[in-house]
This record gives C-alpha cells, structure tokens and sequence, in this order.
C-alpha cells in the first residue's frame, strides 16, 4: 500500500516523525482518525509529492526542489531502515488555483514514474492536514489521515511545517528550540545555507509572498510572443487532434501547446524534446502560468526511444510538428522514419491518431526544370563561400547552398549569367525545391544545411504510414504554403519547364494523418 505525503516540504517536523513511527508499523485500517475506508495492509511505500517543486526564491517556497529532496531523504530512509518501507520523491511543478489540483498531483506521479507508480483508492492512502486538499483526495474516494488537523474541532493541534518556516525566516524561535525533526535539524546544521536563505526572503523589504516585485504585472504578455507561424501550423492540425492524452513530440519551448490547451483543457498533454534549452524554456512558461490548468507535462527525450511496453496503448493523439525530416536528418534516415512509425502505432489507442505537419518533396522529384534566381536582392560575389549567407542575393546564395549542403550530393548545370530574366540554373526539381524551401534561414545556416526535407513525396510518405499500420485519414493532403510563397519565393526565385514556360509552385507542405484502427 502507498501512502501518499503532499506538501511543499520545506521542513519535517518532530510531530511528522512521531506519527509517521506510529502508524507505519500497523495496519492503517485501525487507526481512529482515518478519513474513510483504507486499503488493507500495511504501508509498503512511502510518496513524497513536492508541490511547487519548480518554484524557490520565495517566502512560500524558499528552498529549491535539490534541497526539499534532501531534507526528504534524509527523513524517509529511516522508514527503510525500521520498517522496510520504500520511499519515492516526485516534484510537483506550480499550478495556478483550482479545483483539479489533485488529480493533477496524481497524473504527474504516473507520468513521472513511467506509470509505475498507479496511485488509486484501492492502494492508496494520503497523508495531509491541509483541510481544501483533504476534501479534494476525500471527492476522489482516497481515505485520508489528517495528521496535525482535528477535524472534529477545525484547527490544528500541533505546528504545521510552514510555522516553522516562517520562525526560521524571522528568527523568533532559535533552530535548536524549533519543533523539527532530527533529520531536518541535522540538514541545517550541515547546510547552513538553507536557513540563511530563508532568512534572506523574509526579510527583504521588497519581495513579495511569491518572491516578484509586484503582484499585478502579467508576465505571460511580458515575456512571451507569439509568432504568426505557430497559429498556422496549429490552425492545419487542429482538426485531426482526438481529445485525452495528447502528445508533442519535438515541442520545443511549448509555443504550440500553448494552443492546444485552449481548445483542449480538460486533455493530458505531453511535450517531449530532446533539446535542454527548448525544454528549460517550457518549463518557464510553466512556471508563469502560460498553459493555464490543464495538465501540461515536459520530458527529454529522443524520439528514437522505442516505446516501453508500459507506454503501448496510452496515447490518443501524437503530433509531430516539423519534426520527422530532423529524424530522418540526424538519424539512420529511411530507418529512423519507419522505426518511429511503428513505434507510434504501438504508443496509440484504438482510433488514436498519429498528426504529422512537415515539409514534403515534390512529386516528379526526378525531372529536369530551370530555376531562375535573383542576383540584385544581395551580393553578387565569386567569394560566397567566405560570405554570411544573409548577406548574399539569392543567386549567390544557391551556388553556397551547393557547396553547403551535406545529407546528399546535388547536381546542376549553369546555363545563363547570373544577371538578367533567364533561368541560371537547369537541375532536379527534388534539388531545385531542396533549395528553395530552406533560403532564407541564413541565421542557421551551417544547422540547416544538415537537414534534408525533400526525401519523400507525399505518395511516400502515405505508403511508409500504411506499411506501419495506420489507416490513412482521408483529409490528409499535401499543399502550397501560400504565405511562404507571397513573403518569399515571389521576387527571388522562380521555376520553368525546359520549355521556358513558368512552372505552378510545386507542394512545400503536407498534413498526414494516420488512424489506429482495431486490429483484423
């Protein structure tokens, strides 16, 4: 059986180890104040759930999660010791005011724990004397034990954690008088530090309780901006995305989650990256609130992990936004695609959906046009090899974009000077739209020039979705990203047959959407 502690748990007290002694060397059935009816047995492991676990730098959470983890630890093992109970650490980020607090707290254990830690009413029982976070596990059918709270009289019979926080940061009582535990008193003998932050946040004269300057600045306004790109992307997925457990993978700093909670708060979403930066930077948005009170989980990962079996069947909508040609880019290519394909078909539910938005290659890759490309919106110059891509026209830049270009040889033929009307360039249209679809990211480009996107045609791409075992949604479409083709392909590069006549836009993009369907 669990027994599962919520808390900031800043620090443990000398009434938390007297209970705690108690209560874990009998069955928790018996005991005269529990809330409701226990799970039979006795206490097998030990939870502890850190709230506010990405919050420090406060009044209310002065310690950062490293240091709450050690004044844990250092209480819990003597439970091992005595008892033979096993104890767990999982940091609970902030979440703004609400009523799902609870249920929350538990999808963050199971999701943190790969699902090893399944805590239901059945094998569960919590331990809190917050009497709002009673009510809430009691509405979830948890039996609880009160602790310090009496809930027949409403007030608390012995001194909370935060009482002692708040006398270590005022110093009215001396840490040897305070009511800690003996773990806790010997982690701030041998860390200092921790009480003389707390000291420092309580008596800075301009903090406030949450540790900011002032209380009514929106910092999700201030610091975030949305970028057009993002709500397009969303607005070509949006419709394909089933409600329930919903997963980002290569979601960088959440920019596209923050919209998918808006139309699905009530959904689990999960982003996944493998970047460190990306996901420091969704963590932020976390923490200041940006994705509401949905339940909005971040992991690294690659998205070569091979699903668990533990993870099979848990998904109702994987999204892979711009994501799958980086895959195919610095992995094993075709290998990598296909592994990833399968290895989604197992993640999903019955009827979940696999929603891929990325580039795609042109049909007829293989055929011969001309391209024209401008020599008067840059520099011109023998020396672009030397030259920062941003700063050469687009005729320059092509012939850099050759020399550059890493995941396969590229071939062209020079047909005309650079300056003029005339096509410059005769080549594989595969090669020609490689080029063009990549142009203008000159502020990376030594990273894009790693980066294949044309490798699949969209007929490609729908056979490797079915031989994976999905069912092809019948929305699923390649097409022209317009917006790209007004604000940067017009005036700088344009296609012809061998004929000389002008060529329409071959497609940039696709929406693919596969369906699990129920097995034959």
């Amino acid at each position: 059986m669990y027994l599962l502690f919520p808390g900031r748990h800043i620090v443990t007290t000398q009434f938390q180890e007297e209970y705690l002694d108690r209560i874990l060397g009998q069955e928790i059935a018996g005991l005269p104040d529990l809330l409701g009816d226990a799970p039979a047995g006795r206490v097998t492991d030990l939870v502890f759930a850190v709230t506010s676990s990405n919050k420090s730098n406060s009044r209310y959470n002065p310690l950062p999660f490293e240091l709450r983890s050690i004044v844990i630890y250092e209480f819990a093992r003597q439970w091992k010791r005595k008892y033979g109970v096993n104890f767990h650490i999982v940091g609970i980020p902030h979440y703004q005011p609400t009523d799902k607090f609870s249920a929350l707290m538990l999808k963050e254990i199971a999701e943190q724990t790969d699902c090893a830690l399944d805590l239901t009413p059945d094998n569960t029982v919590v331990l809190s004397s917050t009497p709002p976070v009673i009510a809430a596990f009691q509405t979830l059918g948890y039996a609880v034990l009160p602790a310090e709270y009496d809930m027949a009289g409403q007030r608390y019979l012995r001194e909370v954690p935060t009482d002692l926080v708040r006398q270590i940061g005022t110093g009215e009582i001396g840490l040897e008088s305070l009511g800690l535990s003996a773990s806790a008193r010997t982690v701030f003998s041998d860390l200092p530090e921790a009480g003389a932050r707390i000291v420092r946040l309580y008596n800075d004269p301009i903090l406030t309780e949450d540790g900011d300057l002032t209380e009514t600045r929106d910092y999700n306004t201030y610091a975030s901006t949305m970028a057009e790109v993002i709500d397009l992307k969303y607005q070509a997925i949006k419709d394909y995305i089933v409600p329930g457990k919903i997963v980002d993978e290569g979601c960088a700093d959440g920019a596209l989650i923050s919209r998918i909670v808006r139309d699905y708060p009530d959904s689990d979403i999960i982003g996944v990256d493998l970047s460190a930066e990306m996901l420091a930077r969704a963590h932020e948005w976390k923490r200041a609130g940006a994705f509401g009170n949905a339940f909005v989980f971040f992991k690294q990962q690659n998205l070569t992990t091979p699903v668990s079996d533990s993870q099979a069947n848990t998904s109702d909508t994987v999204i892979c936004n711009s994501t799958l040609h980086e895959l195919w880019s610095y992995g094993r290519r075709a290998e990598s695609v296909r592994s990833y394909l399968r290895d989604k078909h197992k993640q999903l539910r019955r009827d979940g959906r696999l929603v891929i938005r990325d580039v795609v290659g042109p049909s007829g890759a293989d055929n011969i046009v001309q391209l024209w490309c401008s020599a008067s919106d840059g520099r011109t110059t023998p020396e672009y090899l030397d030259t920062p891509a941003h700063e050469l026209s687009t005729y320059s830049r092509f012939l850099k974009f050759q020399h550059d270009f890493s995941p396969r040889p590229l071939h062209h033929d020079s047909i005309a000077d650079a300056h003029g009307d005339a096509p410059q360039f005769r080549l594989p249209l595969r090669d020609a739209m490689e080029f063009i679809t990549k142009m203008e990211y000159t502020d990376n480009w030594a990273s894009e020039m790693h980066e294949e996107f044309g490798f699949w045609a969209f007929d490609d791409w729908k056979r490797e979705l079915t031989a994976a075992g999905f069912a092809l949604h019948p929305a699923s479409q390649p097409y022209v990203n317009e917006w790209r083709v007004a604000n940067i392909f017009t005036g700088h590069v344009r296609l012809e047959d061998m004929d000389g006549a002008p060529l329409p836009w071959p497609v940039t993009n696709m929406v693919l959407v596969g369906e699990k369907r129920a097995e034959a």
